[in-house]
């Protein structure tokens, strides 16, 4: 994600064309696999539902506030913003124990800089984090809460309706470099590879705990191995 100061201006900003990724499929994933002569494809099945009933609900909600910002930026030019910023989980992926979950941080924004209009302007990043389903991983997911970069310390950003600019922020960390990030500013490959951790935006604190809560109820019951077997047929895609 940006850092405080990195927006610019409009010529130097790319327009998005993600309008279409804004639009978010409500249709419930069928489960595949289920052996009928596995005692305990019951409990596993519906750990499965719950999980994938809590992700669909983060796709529907989503979190967004207004803002008003101004700040010198790096190429010594006087800025003012005025825009919207929303995060919101796009799809995700369940493929045994290894989930993928794609999700979205749009930022909408017009204003100044250098007293010259900027019209309308698109920042939009889309992630796509990848990461083994592991008890230790499941048992240290946490909750933070911390403004986007676009809004980040350095902007003197003032937010409607959150006052401290703060979105709630799943935090997924490993040792090592697990989890595997893709992301994408405005349709341009920024970044891929290998990280310790990432960071997905949830609707609110009490979503983002009943969201571990069902992830670390559907490792315990499905992912008590520390690595996927190739053969691993299991698999939910949801968006």
């Amino acid at each position: 994600m940006r850092s405080p100061g990195e927006k610019t201006s409009m010529g130097k900003r790319i327009p998005a064309i993600l309008t279409s990724l804004l639009t978010i499929s409500q249709l419930m994933p069928q489960l595949l696999c289920q052996s009928k002569n596995d005692p305990g494809g019951t409990n596993r099945a519906l750990a499965s539902r719950t999980l994938i009933q809590a992700i669909q609900a983060e796709q529907q909600t989503g979190t967004y506030f207004f803002y008003a910002q101004h700040y010198v930026d790096t190429e010594n030019q006087y800025v003012s913003y005025r825009g919207s910023i929303s995060g919101f989980i796009k799809s995700a992926k369940l493929n045994e124990c290894l989930l993928t979950i794609d999700f979205i941080i749009a930022d909408r924004f017009s204003g100044f800089v250098a007293k010259k209009g900027t019209g309308t302007l698109e920042g939009d990043e889309l992630y796509s984090t990848a990461f083994t389903l592991t008890p230790n991983l499941a048992h240290s997911l946490s909750l933070i809460e911390a403004p986007p970069a676009d809004v980040a310390d350095g902007t003197n950003s003032i937010c409607v309706k959150n006052p401290s600019c703060d979105f709630t922020w799943l935090a997924v960390q490993a040792k090592g470099m697990p989890i595997r990030e893709i992301k994408t500013k405005n349709d341009w490959l920024d970044f891929n590879g290998n990280v310790n951790r990432s960071f997905i935006p949830v609707s609110s604190q009490e979503a983002g705990k009943q969201l571990i809560k069902e992830l670390q109820i559907y490792t315990d019951k499905r992912c008590q191995q520390t690595s996927i077997p190739r053969n691993a047929v299991h698999k939910t895609t949801i968006h």
